[in-house]
């Protein structure tokens, strides 16, 4: 039961120095890792495609009416070339999309914050300073390309190192957990 314990320990650092990696990865060079994304997704669809369409091919015998898998390889070879050749503008267009869609959201508190001065509450100011960094942070988001993807680091980083300090605290203290 030790062992099992001290396993699971060590594969939990393990996995947490992986974490950690990637997340300083994200913090240093956002761009570079939309890129090392972008080709890992083309080439899996590049590859899934050339085994549908492969496996079209060497079906002999198998005439079936709705068999698809030669129109499906082939779009995952162009939906894969697609990905590798326009990987930044497939991470642009999502960073726009959540930056819209928290600029709405800071809209709309907003306009709750504003509903809220007549109930002659104080929770109002905090309610319209809340909306007003909420519609920033969406104009932000939009206006700065790697925001979303260093943020992701930075929590993956505080994540890793509270992990690999729990992880150690409990292997330490083994004996005391296994009475």
């Amino acid at each position: 039961m030790k062992n099992l314990f001290k396993k699971a320990g060590f594969m939990s650092i393990l996995s947490s120095i992986v974490f950690l990696l990637l997340g300083i990865l994200l913090v240093v060079n956002p761009n570079a890792m939309v890129q090392a994304v972008s080709y890992i997704i083309g080439i899996l669809l590049i590859v899934i495609g050339i085994v549908k369409m492969i496996s079209y091919f060497t079906s002999k015998g198998d005439y079936l009416f709705y068999d698809y898998r030669l129109v499906y390889g082939a779009l995952c070879v162009i939906l894969g070339i697609l990905v590798i050749v326009s990987g930044n503008a497939i991470a642009s267009f999502f960073r726009i999309v959540i930056g819209i869609w928290i600029i709405l959201s800071g809209i709309s508190r907003l306009d709750l914050s504003i509903r809220l001065k007549g109930t002659d509450t104080g929770y109002w100011i905090l309610s319209l300073l809340l909306s007003i960094l909420i519609f920033v942070a969406g104009i932000y988001i939009i206006f700065a390309p790697g925001t979303i993807l260093v943020t992701l680091g930075i929590i993956l980083i505080a994540y890793s190192i509270m992990d690999i300090i729990e992880s150690i605290l409990s292997m330490a203290n083994m004996n005391k957990l296994l009475k």
